[in-house]
């Protein structure tokens, strides 16, 4: 055999070596690694941690992971982290998904109930269907949630109710929309107000602000208040009782007065 015919055997043998080890090494790039109490932490540029996650177990992949039994935390307001718990985490280059007897809470301020919560990292979005969450000021129920860490807003759609205290008096509101801060909570478009106490209002936003212990209802305001009609610019009701501002007209119920005033 010619020097030159051992050279081509030994290159078809690399080659084909080559080859084989390839074919057989391709499973281990979509190897997927299951593991038990996962832990993993996020960091923002500048080193500080954005987020962590801990779950009881997990099935690793370099691009799609699912973990069980999982907590998720989001360290945007250090001195209130959003913590999020569910029955399961899948996570992939889109974002994470979580689904499953949903809790979230924040500090004493927020606690919301959903099967399902989409977090959106690289646009820091949290995003769900239908939601039950628990304010200072309200218990709300709604149609889908949006929640943007950077601002800290909470944008509710697809039908709101609502549930509010206010000065011992329970309110029961509805509205097309709302949004949500520490703050306040607003809600917006077709706005039906129904109290315990028999009054009754409609307008375009209320405003409920726990820290004033006050609702204000803006624009095109109509209501019963201990019988009366009215109609209002705005109308504000807070610990000093009720107050109309803006083209206000009053239909006094006559029969509440005394027969001294009848004319």
């Amino acid at each position: 055999m010619s020097r030159t015919t051992i050279v081509v055997v030994v290159l078809v043998l690399i080659i084909g070596g080559v080859t084989l080890l390839l074919r057989r090494s391709s499973p281990l790039e979509e190897a997927v690694t299951h593991a038990e109490q996962v832990s993993v932490t996020g960091y923002r540029e500048d080193g500080s941690p954005a987020w962590s996650i801990q779950a009881e177990s997990g099935s690793l992949a370099k691009n799609d992971s699912t973990l069980e039994s999982v907590e998720l935390t989001l360290l945007r307001d250090r001195d209130a982290p959003i913590v999020a718990s569910g029955d399961r985490l899948s996570r992939n280059s889109g974002g994470s998904t979580l689904t499953g007897s949903i809790r979230v809470k924040q500090a004493d301020t927020l606690s919301l109930e959903t099967e399902t919560l989409f977090w959106d990292e690289h646009n820091d979005v949290l995003e769900s269907g239908p939601v039950t969450i628990e304010m200072n000021s309200a218990s709300i129920k709604s149609g889908a949630f949006h929640h943007t860490l950077d601002t800290g807003l909470t944008t509710l759609t697809n039908g709101v109710e609502a549930q509010i205290v206010h000065d011992d008096v329970e309110y029961i509101a509805y509205s097309d929309s709302a949004e949500a801060t520490s703050d306040q909570l607003a809600m917006i478009g077709n706005v039906t107000i129904q109290a315990e106490n028999g009054d009754d209002y409609a307008c375009q936003r209320l405003e409920s602000e726990p820290s004033t212990s006050s609702i204000h209802l803006i624009g095109d305001v109509v209501g019963l208040w201990q019988q009366n009609g009215f109609t209002a610019g705005s109308v504000l009701l807070d610990d000093k009782g009720i107050r109309l501002h803006g083209d206000v007209t009053i239909d006094l119920d006559l029969l509440m007065m005394d027969e001294s005033h009848d004319s």
